[in-house]
C-alpha cells in the first residue's frame, strides 16, 4: 500500500478529530463559566483565580464546592434539629 493511499484512508479520521477541537473549546468554556457561577464571585476576579483551568481541574473544583456546600447545609440542619422538636415530639419539617 502506497503511502497516499494510506493518508487518504486515515483523512476521515483526521477530519473528525479536527471537528472536535471547537467542540472540546466550547465545553471547556462552558465548564469554566459554571465554575465561575458555583464559586460565586464575580468574572474579573474568576478570570484572575482560575485562568488556565481545564475541564477535568474545573470539574475538581465544583466538585469541592458542591460537598462543602452540602456539608454546610447538614450543619445548618443539625443546628436546627432541636427548633423543631418540641417536648420531645418531632415536628414535620417543611
Amino acid at each position: 500500500m502506497s503511502l497516499l493511499s494510506k493518508v487518504l484512508i486515515r483523512m476521515p479520521i483526521i477530519l473528525r478529530l479536527v471537528a472536535l477541537f471547537p467542540a472540546f473549546s466550547d465545553i471547556e468554556a462552558s465548564m469554566q463559566a459554571t465554575l465561575w457561577h458555583f464559586a460565586g464571585v464575580s468574572t474579573p476576579t474568576a478570570q484572575a483565580v482560575f485562568s488556565g483551568t481545564r475541564i477535568e481541574g474545573a470539574m475538581q473544583f465544583i466538585n469541592r464546592i458542591a460537598e462543602l456546600e452540602r456539608k454546610q447545609a447538614s450543619l445548618a440542619t443539625n443546628a436546627l434539629h432541636p427548633v423543631f422538636c418540641v417536648g420531645g415530639a418531632k415536628i414535620d419539617q417543611p
